[in-house]
């Protein structure tokens, strides 16, 4: 995901405070991308059954015109501005558009894409000319045509690598469950939580007591958690109950509160009592 955001802000020389409008279109993307993990669909397929497209999809960071709209506009002003492609939204059918002129984002469906150019940020105007990749790209046409294919010490090598091995490498987005209810549904967090279960159980972590008088009780819940391996397939499901603190009340549910872990000023005053 960051080798993604990375790339594509550099494809169009974007600067670095739009990294999270980065971060979030390599989500959106990835999120339409098959991979192994979920039998070679893609993660919307598998978690909602809705078929992805991709034909509403543009170069992130490409030069636009969007319309606004005539209650964000005067009589006299332009009705189309120009703005950078940050993103898209999930809410609606529509793109995320960087203002240039009021440096905000806005979101417009009515949108005129640019996308050989790209927005020169040093000297604040549109910059038609092509990147050095292209360049390359270009000169590199009529190597096919040249009878000798020989390696030299001059020769661009270009690396590259199967699909299913870059899929393999990126941690895509993975849905884990908010409550028990979605859980249950899953035999693995089923299997977490049992786990969780005979821990808590084994360690005596608690008993089961009478509630006293106008006292009230603390609730509990599940926190569930995925972890991976380092080539991003998953390790285990993890299942933690822990209690919510948070609805405790200063004086009625507790009254001091202690760390447990010691203090060196501590340590050292007990070890001069001793000697």
């Amino acid at each position: 995901m960051m080798e993604m955001s990375r790339c594509i802000l550099f494809e169009k020389k974007l600067p670095r405070f739009l990294w999270a409008e980065a971060i979030d279109t390599s989500i959106y993307l990835l999120n339409r991308l098959p991979t192994n993990s979920v039998q070679s669909r893609t993660p919307l397929k598998a978690w909602s059954s809705v078929r992805p497209t991709a034909k509403h999809l543009k170069v992130f960071g490409s030069l636009c015109y969007f319309h606004m709209p005539s209650a964000k506009r005067g009589k006299l002003d332009e009705r189309a501005e120009k703005g950078i492609l940050v993103g898209y939204t999930a809410e609606s059918k529509g793109y995320r558009i960087y203002n240039l002129n009021r440096a905000k984002i806005h979101i417009s469906k009515d949108v005129h894409f640019d996308e050989n150019s790209y927005w020169n940020w040093d000297l604040k105007e549109v910059d038609h000319k092509t990147t050095a990749v292209l360049e390359l790209a270009v000169r590199r046409v009529g190597v096919e045509d040249q009878p000798d294919n020989k390696a030299t010490s001059d020769t661009i090598v270009l690396k590259v690598r199967p699909l299913s091995d870059v899929y393999e490498r990126c941690n895509l987005v993975y849905a884990e469950p908010t409550n028990y209810t979605i859980a249950a549904r899953v035999p693995a967090w089923i299997d977490a939580t049992k786990l969780e279960i005979d821990s808590i159980e084994r360690n005596e972590t608690w008993r089961l007591t009478e509630l006293l008088e106008d006292k009230k009780e603390i609730g509990v819940k599940w926190v569930f958690r995925t972890k991976f391996n380092t080539n991003g397939s998953i390790f285990k499901h993890k299942a933690r109950l822990v209690i919510k603190g948070y609805a405790q009340v200063v004086g009625v549910d507790y009254g001091d509160t202690f760390a447990p872990v010691a203090r060196h000023d501590i340590i050292r005053l007990l070890i001069a009592l001793v000697g």
